[in-house]
């Protein structure tokens, strides 16, 4: 009777060390997908989406097709604004992002990252004080995979009102 039970126990223990070697062995991988950069802006006090907030977006390109248009145009970078819809949120696609991750062969420990296009931010809605962000790199880790070669990133912000 103890031989079965430490028969058992050594075919258990050999195949939890065979997945244990498969899982942690990785794959490193760099790719491309089409970022949804998302705004949402909102007033810091209620939490209520801020409807015509104006997002100014100073590119100075990345890595996505964004730096090689600025390229082809001669330039360093380039201004666009957008403006929030009635939820508070506006978005902009950026296309050919480059991404990377690692995979595990049985899908287990994946993971994901974006690397966010060079843009510093300034947000002005009226009767709101304007913010400014300098970079979108604390978000590289927050975008999600929304199907085949697609990504997108939320980024919130909260605007307070004007002083006066």
């Amino acid at each position: 009777m103890r031989k079965p039970v430490r028969n058992l126990l050594l075919v258990v223990g050999g195949c939890a060390l065979v997945l244990l070697l498969v899982e942690t062995s990785r794959l490193m991988w760099v790719g491309s997908t089409d970022l949804t950069v998302e705004f949402v802006i909102t007033d810091a006090d209620t939490g209520q989406p801020l409807n015509g907030a104006e997002i100014v977006v100073t590119s100075r390109g990345g890595f996505y097709e964004g730096d090689n248009r600025l390229r082809a145009k001669g330039v360093r970078e380039e201004e666009f604004i957008l403006k929030t819809d009635a939820n508070g949120a506006a978005e902009y696609v950026c296309r050919d992002s480059m991404c990377h991750g690692q995979s595990s062969p049985l899908g287990l420990n994946d993971t994901f990252a974006v690397y966010m296009p060079h843009w510093n931010i300034t947000v002005k809605a009226l009767g709101y004080s304007s913010t400014a962000l300098p970079h979108l790199e604390q978000f590289m880790r927050s975008a999600e995979r929304t199907g085949p070669r697609r990504s997108k990133v939320v980024v919130p912000i909260a605007l307070h009102r004007d002083a006066s």
